[in-house]
């Protein structure tokens, strides 16, 4: 398997059967054969995790489907390419083409995804977070941690590929739901993202979560690459 970063939670994974592109909305891509089905997916309708680009990127794929979130507007979606579109509601199970699909709720907006394609389990959080914010009240603050703890239980014991927010503007809690993953699921590689282009992040999640075996991948800049087996 390749793995690809695009930008912030962006990435193009090529398997032996087809390609996945998440939460694309800016940045260079490297080529996309048309050999084998290109799966385009969009976890919610934010800015940073969705753009109507996607359908004229891939306006000439003709093996390419769209699955987005239920929040995004079908209006944002052209009649032409409304056939090969998928809206996802979250907590509900999908087969499409040889994929396996299952949502789970976001504590922000829309929904994240586990995928099993070729006996693989791959995380795509989108925006499913522990979102510890200091100025919010302790309340606020506790119903995120239970949100965020009930959607992390319904994933598999192990994952195999884990795309995780490790966002900066928490500051010292950015990696609050990487570590609280990590304590409960075992990860084969885990991917950082939604770092807003501070790639020192990845080398101070590696250091916090030391104790724990698990292999964090160190993005450093944006069209890196990866062969994983």
């Amino acid at each position: 398997m390749k793995i690809t970063y695009i930008h912030h939670s962006s990435f193009l994974l090529e398997t032996d059967t087809a390609y996945l592109l998440f939460d694309y909305f800016e940045g260079e891509l490297p080529p996309i054969g048309k050999d084998k089905p290109l799966f385009v997916f969009a976890s919610h309708r934010h800015a940073d995790h969705f753009s109507a680009v996607v359908f004229t990127l891939f306006a000439d794929h003709p093996k390419v489907s769209y699955l987005l979130s239920s929040d995004i507007s079908a209006k944002k979606v052209p009649e032409s390419v409304l056939g090969k579109t998928h809206f996802l509601n979250m907590h509900e199970v999908y087969t499409i083409g040889d994929l396996t699909i299952e949502t789970l709720r976001s504590t922000d907006e829309g929904v994240a995804f586990l995928v099993k394609l070729e006996g693989k389990h791959i995380y795509h959080a989108g925006d499913l977070n522990h979102w510890f914010w200091k100025g919010e009240d302790k309340g606020w603050n506790n119903q995120m941690a239970l949100a965020y703890r009930s959607e992390i239980a319904r994933l598999p014991s192990a994952l195999d590929i884990a795309f995780v927010p490790v966002d900066p503007r928490l500051e010292e809690s950015f990696d609050l739901g990487a570590k609280e993953l990590l304590e409960n699921r075992r990860i084969g590689y885990l991917f950082p993202m939604h770092f807003w282009n501070d790639f020192s992040v990845c080398r101070k999640l590696q250091t916090s979560i030391d104790a724990l075996s698990c292999t964090v991948m160190q993005v450093e800049h944006t069209g890196q690459s990866w062969r994983l087996v």
